[in-house]
């Protein structure tokens, strides 16, 4: 006996594009990690944090890794905490300008506070496009299957995986615009340290010119004095 193969009904063709759409948007985009660690020689580890590094001169300066992995995701570039206690007898500022890092031979550029706000807006705006444009699909292929009443249980069974995942999106979407709205308020742009007085703050670098293998320098420029870090860099196993 013989079995003859039809083509599928254009239905059901359309369903089964919908349901690879929902694969991919259920995978999401990857982007490329490395991992970043403290070379603790080069300073005084942290008393409470292994991911900090301290350095005393006249002032004292700690670092801290936010994060031990980051990527080119603009909520996962690489991050620092810096905290400055002046212990001199004298003022001096301290910006975004005064925090230089290296990778290599290469410098590794910083962010300044309107440059990072911009990016982070950008980003959101192209995923509040991108979602509108699922929905707006999924409505087409909804509309194209319901006329078929073999296709209506499926279709719901789709609409409703795919609007289940958009709610979890939207959620992570407003969680993550909480989180990055914090983090503007700690960036720091321009500041004067005056004595006895201790300042903490957040800078974020490009990753672009960042590798794997190269020494990562960091180094923070305070009242004519540079304190200096250093970091390993690693692929992520």
């Amino acid at each position: 006996m013989t079995q003859k193969n039809t083509p599928l009904p254009r239905t059901i063709a359309k369903l089964a594009v919908g349901l690879i759409g929902v694969a991919a948007f259920l995978t999401g985009c990857s982007s490329t990690q490395l991992v970043i660690s403290p070379v603790h020689e080069m300073g005084t580890m942290g008393s409470q944090n292994p991911e900090a590094l301290t350095v005393e001169k006249d002032s004292r300066v700690t670092v801290e890794l936010l994060s031990p992995t980051f990527s080119k995701r603009i909520e996962e570039v690489p991050s620092f905490s810096i905290t400055v206690e002046n212990l001199s007898d004298e003022s001096a500022l301290l910006s975004t300008g005064s925090v230089k890092m290296t990778s290599g031979d290469q410098v590794v550029e910083a962010y300044d506070s309107e440059e990072y706000i911009l990016r982070v807006h950008m980003g959101m705006q192209r995923k509040a496009q991108e979602n509108s444009g699922r929905q707006t699909e999924m409505a087409m292929q909804n509309d194209a299957t319901t006329s078929d009443p073999a296709m209506r249980d499926n279709s719901a069974a789709l609409a409703k995986i795919s609007s289940s995942q958009m709610a979890d999106k939207a959620s992570a979407g407003r969680s993550a615009k909480l989180k990055l709205s914090e983090e503007l308020k700690q960036l720091i742009s321009i500041h004067q340290i005056d004595p006895g007085e201790t300042l903490q703050g957040i800078v974020k670098f490009h990753p672009d010119n960042i590798e794997a293998g190269r020494p990562l320098q960091l180094s923070v420029v305070f009242n004519g004095q540079s304190y200096e870090f250093e970091f390993d860099v690693s692929e992520k196993e």
